[in-house]
């Protein structure tokens, strides 16, 4: 699970902010203890946090749930009305990461530690897929060359999704194009990596179910939320999109996404819609024959 979270939105003031996430930091473990993995993990989350909503205050219990081993934080980024060229994008990462470095965040556990990050892009508008959100062509390069070691905002609604979907893929910047994602090269099992950034994308399919409600279908792309309910039947949809890296067709990647830090979307992910969901994956995708079920960060799938 991958969550968009923005502790701000709605216009919410520091203290409603505060509020949203000391929700998150007293009750994600009460949600997810009881339930573990195949290796006996709990459910493991990434909050991408928005370096526009950055303050001290809201990153610190945030990151202290995370050192509990409950999760991580990434990096969540909105520059088109702030960092609009290659120069002040550029200058922005590189502020973002100082910043949550000083809290543990983008840390390895190496000898000579680094600091590295995954990525989402605010409104999907990667490498200037919509300019009125970005502005700047040569993105996953600047990513790159910030300490960006893979892009976690795929799938895409409407015209911003690339035209290469369910794919884990790499791609190669062209500095004076947008939208460099609609192609790149798969990876795959003993192939050396290329071009610029790795990309994670989640599952993109089509619900062909109908219900006296929804009459039609629609496409879904994996949110979780009030209006998106974790539900066995999208789990057995996203397992179909078959995310996976060429050559180990055996493991299949399911990145789900959220917008938690909303009251409506926490009731959801923090209640017993979640539980039931988490009951769900362990009866059927985690019976050590057919399925083996692995909850892990955004990190630790760029690891696997």
């Amino acid at each position: 699970m991958v969550d968009h979270f923005e502790p701000k939105f709605g216009g919410a003031d520091s203290r409603l902010a505060l509020q949203r996430v000391a929700k998150w930091v007293e009750e994600y473990p009460r949600m997810a203890q009881g339930f573990a993995d195949y290796d006996g993990c709990p459910p493991r989350y990434t909050w991408f946090f928005p370096y526009h909503e950055f303050e001290p205050a809201l990153l610190r219990p945030l990151s202290a749930l995370c050192f509990d081993g409950w999760g991580e934080i990434e990096m969540h980024i909105h520059h088109g009305d702030c960092a609009r060229t290659p120069e002040e994008l550029e200058q922005l990462l590189h502020t973002c990461v100082d910043a949550y470095s000083e809290f543990g965040v983008f840390t390895t556990l190496e000898d000579e530690p680094r600091q590295t990050y995954a990525s989402i892009h605010g409104m999907w508008a990667l490498d200037n897929a919509d300019a009125r959100y970005c502005g700047v062509e040569n993105e996953f390069q600047l990513l790159a060359a910030t300490g960006c070691y893979a892009d976690f905002s795929l799938p895409a609604p409407g015209k911003l999704q690339p035209k290469k979907v369910n794919a884990i893929y790499y791609v190669q910047d062209d500095p004076n194009g947008a939208k460099s994602h609609d192609r790149g090269i798969d990876v795959a099992v003993g192939r050396p990596s290329s071009g610029d950034l790795m990309l994670v994308s989640g599952p993109i399919a089509v619900d062909w179910r109908t219900t006296f409600r929804r009459l039609y279908p629609r496409i879904d792309m994996g949110e979780i939320s009030d209006t998106w309910l974790p539900e066995p039947t999208r789990a057995a949809l996203w397992i179909r999109a078959n995310v996976h890296v060429v050559g180990q067709d055996q493991w299949v990647f399911v990145k789900t996404f959220a917008h938690g830090a909303p009251d409506a979307s926490a009731s959801v992910l923090l209640g017993d819609p979640m539980r039931r969901f988490h009951e769900h994956l362990n009866r059927q995708y985690n019976d050590g024959e057919r399925f083996c079920l692995h909850y892990v960060t955004a990190r630790e799938a760029y690891n696997i």
